[in-house]
Parts: C-alpha cells; sequence; structure tokens
C-alpha cells in the first residue's frame, strides 16, 4: 500500500488551516512588519530631508538668511541668522544682516542693538554706523544720527552717502547753513538723485528757492521718474510766484504717481 503523503506535500497551494486566533495574530504581524518599515522609511526620509535643510556652518545660515531678506521674508529671515549667530558669535555680517531684517519687521530697538554690535565687532567699517544712522534718522534722533554720520566720515571722508546723512540730520535738527557744507560735498563725491535732491529741499528750508530749483532739475535729469523732485521744485516756483511752472510741476508728479 503507497504511503499516503501530506496534503501540502502534493499540493503546496492547499494551506494549513489555522484558528482565528491565529489568524489574527499573523496579520498583526504582518501589519507591525508593514508598519515599521513604513515608520523607518519615513525617519529616514525625515533625517535625510533635515540634513539637507540644516544649515552645518554659519555661513551657509548666514546665505540663507540674507536670500530670505531679499524676498521681503523677515521672520525667516531673522530664524536663519540667528542660528548664524548661534554658530559664530563673532560674524557682524551676520548682525548687520540680521538688524536689517528686524528694520523690515519694524522693530527698531532690535535692528539698533544688532547694527550695534556689527560696530563693535568692526569698529573700523562704517557700513553699520550708516545703517544705523539712517535708522536714528527715520527715528527723528537727529543727534545719534550726526553723531554715528560723523563716526563714518572720520573712518572714511570720501563716504558719499555719510555726508548725505548728516547733511540731512544736520537739516532736521535746524541747522540748514551746515546741512549744505555736507550735502555739498555729496555732491561732489556722488552725483545723482539724493544727493541733488536732499540740498535742494535745504536750499528750500533757507528760502533760496532759485537755488532749489537748480538742484530740482539735476535731480530730475538723474531720474525723470523721481515724482517727490517734481513736486518739490513745484513748491519752490510757486514760491517766486510761477504758479503755471507749479502747476505743470504737480501735474507732472501726479501722473507718475498714477493719479
Amino acid at each position: 500500500m503507497a504511503e499516503s503523503k501530506s496534503p501540502t506535500a502534493s499540493n503546496p497551494q492547499i494551506l494549513i488551516p489555522v484558528t482565528a486566533e491565529q489568524d489574527a495574530r499573523r496579520r498583526l504581524r504582518i501589519k507591525l512588519k508593514w508598519g515599521s518599515a513604513i515608520v523607518l522609511t519615513a525617519a529616514a526620509a525625515w533625517g535625510i530631508y533635515a540634513i539637507s535643510m540644516r544649515p552645518i556652518h554659519a555661513h551657509e545660515a548666514y546665505d540663507s538668511g540674507v536670500r530670505f531678506y531679499q524676498a521681503a521674508r523677515y521672520e525667516q529671515a531673522i530664524l536663519s541668522l540667528d542660528r548664524a549667530i548661534s554658530l559664530n558669535a563673532s560674524m557682524a555680517e551676520a548682525y548687520l544682516a540680521r538688524g536689517r531684517a528686524y528694520e523690515g519687521e519694524s522693530k527698531h530697538s532690535e535692528a539698533i542693538r544688532d547694527f550695534s554690535s556689527a560696530v563693535a565687532l568692526r569698529p573700523s567699517d562704517p557700513t553699520a554706523l550708516l545703517e544705523r544712522a539712517l535708522l536714528y534718522l527715520n527715528q527723528k534722533d537727529s543727534s545719534q544720527a550726526t553723531a554715528d554720520a560723523t563716526r563714518a566720515i572720520q573712518l572714511n571722508p570720501k563716504l558719499a552717502e555719510a555726508y548725505l546723512l548728516r547733511g540731512e540730520a544736520l537739516r532736521e535738527s535746524g541747522q540748514p547753513g551746515k546741512a549744505i557744507e555736507d550735502l555739498t560735498r555729496a555732491v561732489e563725491l556722488q552725483p545723482g538723485l539724493g544727493s541733488y535732491y536732499q540740498r535742494a529741499a535745504t536750499y528750500q528750508k533757507l528760502g533760496e528757492h532759485q537755488r532749489a530749483i537748480a538742484d530740482f532739475d539735476r535731480a530730475i535729469e538723474y531720474r525723470p521718474e523721481a515724482s517727490p523732485a517734481y513736486f518739490g521744485r513745484a513748491e519752490s516756483r510757486r514760491a517766486m510766484g510761477d504758479a503755471q511752472g507749479a502747476r505743470a510741476d504737480v501735474q507732472a508728479g501726479q501722473k507718475l504717481d498714477g493719479h
């Protein structure tokens, strides 16, 4: 008599019967196996992503912060520059960039603090002094703006921006005569819209409207689309009795502004 064979030996497709409890356990093991694989795969992917996104060096974090700042994403810029500074606390350019980002967020106290840190780290570089001077000027603190611009001029006597800022600060502090000296130096070093416009505005304050008109003319030559120069020139023309010229300038300025 032939030896009987197990059903599974003759037909491997036939499964050994299992109880409901055994089947449940088998299904649980399969779920756990696939679940673990998914978790491990996700963890590995996240690890790779985190490594690729995490700046390893301070300069990488700094570059990321600068890119965010240029895109006007100030909050992200500040976070990246925080990282750069935590990695290299003596990185003056990171404080300077973070100060600009804080200024973009209208956090003026934080911006001044960072500009001051940059000044302390690089006392021979006038860049942070000019940034702080401009912020002080915008905050109506003319004396501090004048002091920072003066220090910048001492570091670089040919720095047109420093004369321009100090000239504005002196005018706002009620010293237009001294302001003209600085603004004339700025015109000599770097003639352009800014220097001619600011000197024209100062001549207006002195009541010297003919000179103001001449400077507004030059400002418009450098930047024909600069509407404030037309409005400024209109004011001086009106003061000199040229109502028609003033009206034409106002219309030109409004047209440039889209009115």
